[in-house]
């Protein structure tokens, strides 16, 4: 990017009389990012500017592609300065840069002073054969599927929620990447080393696409960033290899659950890595994404499954423009199906028991919730709860952090996911003291999720520890404890107990010894059937 000329019409202004300046801009890029123009005038004899201005705070120009530009400063007032210089800035790796600057000097009029209060006007327009503005993504603005996965999530992911950390110019991995758009946002914006999108339905073989259909050439895509067709509950890729690992949109549409993908992303994220998810909440207004077929708050929870399945294949869907892509009802119907039913409260847990450390979170809300006679089963957090960013560090391999040979489903674990009763004891003992400045009743939980067999654990924390387990949950759990837990007998099961009772771990010792007896006794009930 560079000035092509900087002058002023009329060449020499007069106080009191509208003048112009005016810059022509080449960018050579690809893309620029917040490209900006600052304007300072000087009074005679003076290094210190009498009046500053630039573009951006007066227009928004988020990103400009490769072409030829105008940039004009409109002033009704007049220059009686002597001097005026245009610098040029963007935005490069996540810094501000210099770019280049020009100067004009004017004969000297009546006057030698630059009035402070000068009312200047700003305009940027694209020339010659260069895309009009009116066709990029940030002219458009929310409406615009491209503008919210190129512009706003990528600047939600990198800025926002990740803080422009030096991490993002390391290796990144992109778990769900969809059609690209975000992955290549962030790309571009941070200049990583190295950026992977993974995604099993292979979505980004659009993205050149895509491009041409919004202003850019598809070699804006710089080499650092590849796509591969993957599934995230069987990352292709070593322990550790990634500095940063993103989520846009994606936990929610795993089909059978995304416990292995936390674990997989735990596993090729480093230690204090950095992790920044946004789920889908499936109770909230936005999480059933079922908002093309029905208006409705909360219709998935008011209407029964066969309802629902006659809304998606009867009524004519607003359509959303994703980028040209378009899905069939029986399309909308699977992915609904496949959802997750994920909440802010279960996923934190989930979150804390693989030692991810939350840095910082945002989470969106309701105004209102107009409760009606279907909704009164569900938390009112849930349902006021629209949406959710969390960024995250990896604490894994930190004193108190769970061992990789303990956790379910570690490909490099090469014995059994699940424990013996023996396991757990040792593993107890060998850890036997709850973790420094935690206390209460979390304290003791987290004591159990942390050093426990995960497979066990994670049920039990869901269930007997919080409260919040729903029939399901009980369910799957009587049904993946093994043969070796139930025909442990007594007195293994009391070794466990008797190691976590404490004056404030009773409550939970209680539980854990209720589901264990209920556990034998569904055992029981299929033995003799």
């Amino acid at each position: 990017m560079h000035i092509e000329s900087f002058t002023c019409l009329p060449a020499a202004p007069i106080a009191g009389q509208p003048c112009v300046l005016e810059l022509l801009l080449a960018i050579d890029e690809a893309l620029v990012f917040a490209p900006d123009v600052g304007l300072d005038l000087f009074d005679a004899g003076s290094e210190a500017p009498a009046y500053r201005s630039n573009l951006l705070a007066q227009v928004h120009v988020g990103w400009l592609p490769r072409g030829h530009y105008r940039v004009r400063w409109l002033c009704a007032d007049g220059l009686v300065a002597q001097r005026a210089r245009a610098s040029l800035h963007c935005r490069q790796a996540m810094q501000e840069v210099f770019i280049a600057a020009a100067e004009l000097r004017f004969a000297a009029g009546d006057s030698t002073t630059t009035p402070t209060d000068l009312q200047g006007h700003w305009q940027v327009a694209a020339i010659d054969d260069t895309p009009a503005l009116e066709r990029l993504s940030w002219h458009r603005g929310h409406a615009d599927w491209f503008f919210r996965h190129f512009d706003h999530a990528a600047s939600v992911i990198s800025d926002y929620m990740l803080g422009n950390a030096p991490l993002l110019r390391g290796r990144v991995l992109d778990v769900g990447c969809g059609d690209g758009i975000t992955a290549l946002g962030v790309a571009l914006r941070c200049q990583p080393e190295q950026l992977i999108g993974i995604d099993p339905f292979g979505g980004f073989a659009r993205l050149p696409e895509i491009l041409q259909n919004n202003g850019l050439s598809p070699d804006v895509i710089p080499d650092a960033l590849t796509f591969m067709d993957a599934d995230a509950n069987h990352l292709p890729f070593a322990d550790d290899s990634f500095d940063v690992v993103l989520s846009w949109g994606s936990l929610e549409h795993i089909a059978g659950g995304y416990q292995q993908a936390l674990h997989e992303i735990r596993r090729v994220l480093r230690p204090d890595g950095l992790l920044f998810v946004h789920p889908g909440l499936y109770y909230g207004n936005f999480g059933h994404h079922l908002g093309e077929f029905s208006s409705e708050p909360h219709v998935h929870l008011k209407k029964s499954p066969q309802a629902l399945r006659e809304l998606v294949f009867s009524v004519t869907p607003d359509y959303i423009d994703r980028s040209g892509e378009f899905a069939s009802p029986a399309q909308y119907w699977q992915w609904y199906q496949e959802l997750n039913p994920i909440t802010v409260g279960g996923f934190e847990q989930e979150l804390r028991a693989l030692d991810f450390e939350p840095w910082r979170v945002a989470i969106r809300t309701e105004d209102r919730i107009e409760y009606s006679p279907e909704l009164l089963p569900y938390p009112m957090q849930d349902l006021a709860t629209l949406e959710l960013y969390l960024s995250c560090y990896n604490r894994k391999h930190r004193p108190g952090s769970v061992p990789l040979a303990r956790i379910a489903n570690n490909p490099n674990h090469s014995g059994s996911s699940e424990q013996t009763p023996s396991a757990v004891i040792a593993s107890v003992q060998a850890f036997g003291r709850e973790p420094e400045g935690r206390g209460g009743k979390q304290s003791s939980s987290l004591f159990f999720r942390t050093f426990l067999d995960c497979r066990v654990a994670s049920l039990l924390a869901m269930t007997a520890c919080s409260e919040r387990g729903s029939p399901r949950h009980r369910h799957a759990l009587s049904r993946r404890r093994s043969a070796r837990w139930r025909g442990a007998g007594d007195a293994a099961w009391q070794s466990v107990v008797e190691l976590l009772l404490a004056p404030r771990g009773a409550r939970l010792a209680r539980s854990l010894s209720l589901h264990r007896a209920r556990s034998c006794r569904h055992g029981s009930v299929r033995q003799a059937r």
